[in-house]
């Protein structure tokens, strides 16, 4: 059993999950992890290009700065700038996945027998997953959400992940 974990672009009005671009990708399996940050938008511009691709920029780029600053990857300086100074520090940024390389490296990392498991994987991860192993040209794993199978074997006001997390883990 692989489990995996997606972080995601804002999608913009009329467009569904498939079309969701992804901005980091982690994997669990046993002590193996792989992560990986991915740059949706590659060297074009980052606004434009996250618009192009029917995300939505500013909600996209607030949140990817959000994350870069959480790995330390970015100055916190950087959430003080305008979306374009956001966009301009994550263009600069080295070694980052285009979308396809980053799914084809996840999906190097698993074993092709696993099963892939996520959280809420049926409405987000597995979508989004789907549509990004397609584009690669790579079959679809089995995949299992673990939500209902929380539901079912345990008690909690809510099943977020850091609270499921808490619960199990102590």
């Amino acid at each position: 059993m692989l489990f995996v974990d997606l972080e995601a672009c804002f999608l913009r009005k009329g467009f569904k999950r498939k079309h969701q671009q992804i901005l980091e990708i982690g994997m669990c399996k046993g002590k193996k992890t792989f992560q990986c940050l991915v740059n949706p938008c590659g060297e074009k511009p980052i606004i434009q290009e996250l618009h192009r691709l029917g995300q939505d920029p500013e909600k996209t780029i607030n949140f990817w700065t959000k994350l870069l600053i959480g790995k330390g990857i970015l100055n916190t300086a950087v959430k003080r700038k305008d979306i374009e100074g956001k966009a301009n520090a994550i263009q600069e940024i080295p070694d980052m996945l285009s979308p396809v390389e980053a799914i084809k490296k996840a999906y190097d990392f698993a074993d092709h027998k696993d099963t892939w498991v996520a959280h809420n994987g049926k409405s987000f991860d597995f979508h989004i997953l789907r549509a990004h192993l397609d584009q690669a040209e790579l079959k679809h794993p089995k995949f299992v959400d673990s939500l209902p199978i929380l539901r079912s074997s345990i008690k909690l006001l809510s099943y977020s992940q850091p609270l499921v997390y808490k619960a199990l883990f102590k």
